[in-house]
């Protein structure tokens, strides 16, 4: 409404100097001038709201910019704790020796209440350090053995299944994390909405002769899926952040010269990421 002021008291001007009586007829000068400048104030608007829609956008993009770098600020914490987690399970492992010496000899002694202190203790560490190897990257590894700790209190079945040997030397590791966690994270909550099944599904895989790395995740959804210009219209509260992490996936993505996906199937949501190795 503020921004309408200018229009309204520029038509409103015209208007009176038109109707106002004064007659120009005799003063072509005064004429020429008064078109002139009542031209130049209808291109002024328009320029006013062309320069006030390009700065509304530039402040948009700004905004989305500003939380897509919060947002890989926190992925790169998540990659240190994922190396912090790792680092903590070899030490586990390395330590395993000296906590089988030490139960030895309290079970020779008889103190059987120590012995079951001792494995209380070490079982909560394996289960807070817990691991699955999925891959050869330790990255890779801890990533979806989190996300199948999350998606397991969701009460979501994440069917993990990696290629034996793929190849993801070529990216960065807070990338893979941000464009797989990103995905994961929509498919259980897409999921997780669900009454019935809850199923995600995630491979990842290699193809034309290990030049292309494939990573394909299946989620069942519930509900309809509302699409604008190829675009998801998330159905999430925090719509913004939903975009914000889709939006994330496809730049990353583009930055080795890959793409993102996805279509609806039997009524699953299907995203596929390519990227060129």
């Amino acid at each position: 409404m503020m921004y309408l002021c200018l229009p309204i008291a520029t038509l409103g001007m015209m208007l009176v100097v038109f109707y106002s009586g004064v007659d120009f007829e005799d003063n072509v000068r005064q004429k020429v001038l008064m078109t002139f400048f009542l031209i130049l104030m209808l291109v002024g608007n328009i320029l006013i709201f062309y320069a006030f829609n390009k700065y509304s956008n530039q402040m948009q993009e700004n905004a989305d910019k500003k939380m897509i770098i919060v947002k890989q600020e926190a992925e790169l914490i998540h990659l240190h704790e994922v190396i912090q987690k790792n680092e903590k399970q070899q030490e586990i492992f390395h330590d395993t020796v000296n906590y089988l010496k030490t139960i030895d000899k309290l079970a020779k002694a008889g103190q059987s209440d120590k012995i079951t202190d001792i494995l209380n203790e070490l079982n909560t560490e394996i289960e807070k350090n817990l691991m699955t190897s999925y891959s050869s990257s330790v990255v890779l590894n801890a990533l979806l053995s989190e996300k199948f700790i999350y998606a397991k209190n969701k009460n979501v079945v994440l069917d993990i299944l990696v290629e034996p040997d793929i190849c993801i030397d070529s990216l960065q590791e807070i990338d893979m994390i941000s464009m797989l966690g990103n995905l994961l994270d929509n498919a259980i909550r897409a999921a997780e909405e669900c009454v019935a099944e809850k199923n995600v599904k995630t491979r990842i895989f290699m193809q034309n002769n290990r030049n292309i790395l494939v990573i394909k995740v299946v989620n069942n959804y519930c509900g309809e899926i509302q699409m604008k210009n190829g675009k998801i219209l998330s159905t999430k509260k925090e719509k913004g952040m939903h975009g914000l992490g889709i939006k994330s996936v496809v730049h990353t993505a583009e930055k080795y010269d890959g793409y993102l996906d996805f279509f609806i199937e039997n009524k699953k949501f299907i995203s596929i990421l390519i990227l060129p190795i």
